[in-house]
């Protein structure tokens, strides 16, 4: 076939870059009553210049018929295709430098249906770990199912987990896909493309081989090319770094026109294409993709150089390898207060559940001071969390000295069993659900928040006016206990639910708190899990905060 004039990719013998080509490929203006850009084809229908026209171009679609010299397929339905659509795709290509691309409504509609159209029962899938948690509920909790069986290596093994799990996964049956995330999400591990091309290889059976599909939303077409390296399918989410201004949901799929041809199938047949709106909204995007993902990563490169330049080393403290406690960090820095829930920091104005970053540098920095704004004096009064406790696991009684620290120290052996082990306590968090300096910030929760800030003789009022008023009691618009349970592979109603009343009426009564103190801690580095003694820890017992004054002064 012809080269079109608005599919050249060069001027001369001059190749043009894609972040020029974004401009203007793909599409004539003549089509569009001379029209600069690509207009908005809002509409589920074409029109056929004839009855045959329409014939043809169906029989086209469904692979009856194949194209003629220089025929281009005719527009359908836009299930099928739309100009906005196949503008995207000639554009997407460019970038993902492949044959043909495949727009779709997400980036897990792209990953799925790739899936289902080399997939079937009987068959294995061999997957990175870990990938994106909706393909991993994909593989691992649908796909199974159907019958498709996943076998899957750490990314942080290297090429040697890969043959390994390849290996495992020819031994269980037709290894018909081999899927890779690369950088994986969260952990950035890298896999060779290279390696499971040749892995590939290797298990081709009748001359067909499982297809490699590489997921590259985290680095995206800019920083990485995977069919240059072997891959056969790159899928990315549209939505992320190409979208670019938070406002579409896409998806898109690349590589030869073969090996898409079986995904086009599947995707004009369960319709997971993307919209005419979303893929005009997306060739804006693509005009501006190299100049916002080359300005992000200068950002980025100016910051590590101005650190690196005064000298400063700088770590990340994260909960898989720190060398500091982030709740007296967090403490210090004035962010907010430890409250009766025990081992949880709570700010006023954004609750209990804000996520905090350390990063421990030498950099000197003018910190702020610790907070204070009642919250000690106000649990002094409020016993709401402990009551509402479903395991007893807050302490109705007073602050005890914990590592060095003044707190109400929970049982938190007794809570992580609860919601790990009991089907009642899944998804728990009762605790903060009923705390009265937990709300939505709403203005009458702002009043009251301000005066148990600033009024101390009202604050025991609030709190019996919080239980008046039944805040933390259910309400079915807001669920916090979850409803769905997967058992043997399927989707359930749950046998028993965290799903309960406040229970005002529920007397005080003494408990027995098991504390873990450093030196019950398993030692640093330690990789395997340690079995707890909680008849040790019920007989720790711990000096009280007027001790500890007492004995200090």
């Amino acid at each position: 076939m012809a080269e079109k004039k608005w599919r050249k990719r060069g001027l001369g013998n001059r190749a043009l870059a894609p972040e020029t080509l974004m401009m203007g490929f793909g599409f004539d203006p003549m089509l569009s009553e001379g029209s600069l850009k690509p207009p908005l084809f809002q509409t589920s229908t074409f029109v056929f210049p004839s009855a045959q026209a329409g014939k043809d171009f169906f029989a086209t679609m469904q692979g009856r018929r194949k194209l003629g010299p220089d025929e281009e397929p005719g527009l359908v339905y836009s299930r099928f295709n739309n100009p906005n659509l196949e503008v995207l795709e000639d554009r997407l290509a460019l970038w993902d430098e492949a044959e043909a691309s495949l727009a779709f409504a997400s980036g897990m509609a792209a990953i799925s249906t790739c899936l289902w159209a080399y997939l079937r029962p009987g068959d294995v899938v061999l997957q990175s770990q870990p990938i994106y948690g909706g393909t991993e509920t994909l593989i691992h909790s649908i796909l199974p199912e159907f019958g498709v069986r996943q076998v899957g290596f750490e990314v942080e093994g290297g090429v040697a987990a890969m043959r390994a799990a390849a290996r495992d996964a020819q031994a269980a049956g037709r290894v018909a896909a081999i899927y890779i995330e690369t950088p994986a999400n969260p952990t950035n591990g890298l896999v060779d493309i290279a390696e499971a091309r040749r892995i590939s290889d290797a298990l081709a059976t009748d001359g067909k081989r499982p297809p490699v599909i590489v997921d590259n939303t985290m680095l995206g077409p800019i920083y990485c090319t995977p069919l240059a390296h072997g891959a056969d399918l790159v899928v990315t989410s549209l939505t992320k770094y190409v979208g670019g201004h938070s406002d579409l949901i896409g998806g898109g799929a690349s590589g030869t026109k073969a090996m898409l041809a079986p995904v086009r199938r599947m995707r004009s047949t369960l319709g997971t294409m993307c919209d005419p709106h979303t893929a005009w909204l997306l060739l804006r995007s693509l005009e501006t993709l190299k100049l916002r993902m080359t300005a992000s990563a200068a950002g980025a490169r100016k910051v590590a150089e101005f650190l690196r330049g005064h000298g400063y080393p700088a770590r990340a403290q994260t909960n898989a390898d720190s060398d500091v406690l982030q709740i007296p960090l967090i403490l210090w820095a004035g962010l907010g207060e430890l409250s009766r829930i025990g081992e949880l920091v709570l700010n006023p104005f954004v609750g209990p559940r804000f996520k905090s970053v350390v990063l421990t540098t030498d950099l000197p920095l003018e910190v702020d001071r610790p907070i204070d704004f009642g919250l000690q004096k106000f649990c002094g009064h409020c016993m709401k969390c402990a009551r509402e406790c479903p395991c007893d696991a807050i302490p109705f009684g007073d602050k005890v000295m914990f590592n060095g620290y003044e707190m109400w120290k929970p049982d938190v052996e007794r809570c992580t069993r609860y919601r790990v082990t009991n089907p009642h306590g899944s998804a728990c968090g009762r605790c903060m659900k009923t705390c009265p300096y937990n709300h939505e910030g709403l203005l009458a929760h702002r009043l009251f928040l301000w005066a148990a800030i600033h009024l101390p003789w009202a604050r025991g009022w609030i709190v019996r006016f919080d239980d008046r008023i039944g805040n933390g009691s259910i309400n079915p618009a807001k669920t916090w206990w979850t409803d769905l349970e997967i058992v043997d592979g399927k989707v359930v109603a749950p046998r028993g639910t965290n799903r309960r009343e406040l229970a005002p009426g529920k007397p005080v009564k003494a408990q027995e708190i098991a504390y873990y103190p450093a030196a019950a801690m398993p030692q640093a580095n330690a990789k395997d899990a340690m079995p707890v003694d909680r008849k040790a820890a019920l007989a720790v017992r711990l000096e009280t905060p007027a001790a500890a004054r007492a004995r200090r002064f």
